[in-house]
């Protein structure tokens, strides 16, 4: 389950960290890259103007790109929590009364005995997104304040719980829980030269890491990132994105193992019966013995014919048309396809069953965004000249929650015409 879950995990980032001084913004950025188990930092860099952030994230269109800001106009507040009680935003105006949550943005975080609190203002933040989505660079994560650095403070090198470097001073609990923190850009540096893991790195450098590492990896540290409706929507299409890739991967892989499975059975099927027909052919003990191998290979010959396997039809170039045939329509994704299916046995108007032949059939199943794509394709499928009929028999919406595509079912019937 976690290989699987591992599959659909963000695996490019850009971390970028905007301090905001009275001289102006300072950008840092870190680039991380996830191979297996393993994250490396593939690069730090460091710019005083926002186009040269943008050109660099416009240089590295594959990775997604997460900020982080602090500095100047990043107000954070302390409350007592001595009872334990959970969260509740009336804390917030007990601190700051002139919160509106029409023009503040803010992010919580969970310490000993209390909630520490940071808070920005909507209209910066939207104005920030909305230079970077004007370049084409969708932010999928915002941080704001100092919370960002929790889920790296075990990788740093030092000890007893009590961080300081790059103005942070921050201590915490055994179990990870902040106790104190103050921030002195002057007086609150590392006395010696840091290390994530075991790679020495820059103080300047341990914002634009803390938030590129929160994104790498997204569902499995405490998330901080702001509520903001844009960033989220930039997540949720970045993961989309890798789901439909992975999931793409996943049934070509899947189809090819259909098809080795199929041509083992074929050629185990045929070899056993070639060895019956020899057999047959050496054995001329008496007549009834020969009648009773004749019936014995004709009862296995039909039963290759029943489930379609003597026909000679390339197999994999029809599961490739069908393929090619996709390109044209992404909101559409298989689940499965089955050529010539097993042999169907329907009741009839009497006692006895009716056998449904499938061969020169091929069922496909899978979901869709639309009924007018699905019907798109319908069209383009019939146009081809060995397709002979196309009929859409199932099309409901999916049943697993938070899905809303809708789950389809084509059955199609072909001809010789290749």
């Amino acid at each position: 389950m976690q290989f699987v879950r591992a599959l659909y995990r963000i695996r490019k980032v850009i971390g970028i960290s905007c301090t905001y001084t009275a001289a102006g913004a300072q950008y840092s950025i870190c680039c991380l890259r996830q191979q297996g188990e393993k994250v490396d930092i593939v690069e730090h860099r460091h710019f005083e103007r926002i186009d040269d952030v943008m050109t660099y994230c416009g240089q590295h269109a594959d990775h997604s790109v997460s900020l982080h800001i602090q500095g100047k106009g990043i107000l954070l507040k302390q409350v007592d929590n001595a009872l334990g009680n959970a969260w509740d935003e009336r804390y917030l105006y007990d601190v700051f009364p002139n919160f509106s949550p029409d023009h503040y943005y803010y992010t919580v975080m969970h310490g000993e005995g209390l909630f520490w609190i940071s808070i920005v203002q909507q209209q910066r933040v939207d104005e920030l997104l909305t230079d970077f989505a004007q370049q084409a660079i969708p932010i999928v994560q915002l941080f704001v304040g100092p919370f960002v650095l929790s889920a790296i403070l075990p990788q740093i090198n030092l000890y007893e719980q009590h961080y300081i470097f790059a103005g942070h001073a921050i201590r915490t609990t055994e179990e990870g829980e902040w106790v104190n923190y103050s921030y002195d850009e002057v007086q609150n540096q590392a006395k010696f030269s840091l290390k994530v893991a075991d790679r020495p790195i820059q103080q300047m450098d341990i914002e634009a890491y803390a938030t590129a590492f929160n994104t790498l990896l997204y569902g499995y540290v405490e998330d901080y990132a702001l509520p903001v409706s844009q960033t989220r929507h930039n997540l949720e299409e970045s993961m989309a994105k890798i789901r439909f890739k992975n999931n793409g991967l996943l049934l070509l892989g899947m189809t090819f193992l259909l098809l080795l499975v199929s041509m083992g059975m074929y050629q185990y099927y045929y070899q056993h019966n070639e060895q019956l027909r020899l057999s047959t052919m050496r054995q001329q003990d008496n007549v009834q013995d020969t009648e009773k191998r004749i019936q014995s290979m004709a009862k296995k010959e039909q039963l290759l014919v029943d489930l379609g396997w003597n026909g000679g039809v390339p197999k994999a170039w029809l599961l490739d048309q069908i393929a090619l045939s996709l390109h044209a329509h992404k909101g559409i994704a298989l689940t499965d396809v089955q050529i010539n299916p097993a042999p169907e046995r329907r009741r009839g108007g009497t006692a006895t069953q009716q056998i449904v032949d499938n061969r020169q059939k091929i069922r496909l199943q899978g979901h869709c965004v639309s009924l007018d794509g699905l019907n798109a394709w319908v069209r383009q499928l019939s146009n081809l000249g060995w397709v002979q009929r196309v009929q859409i028999t199932r099309f409901t919406p999916s049943e697993l929650y938070g899905d809303d595509s809708q789950v389809f079912t084509l059955d199609m019937t072909y001809s010789y015409a290749f």
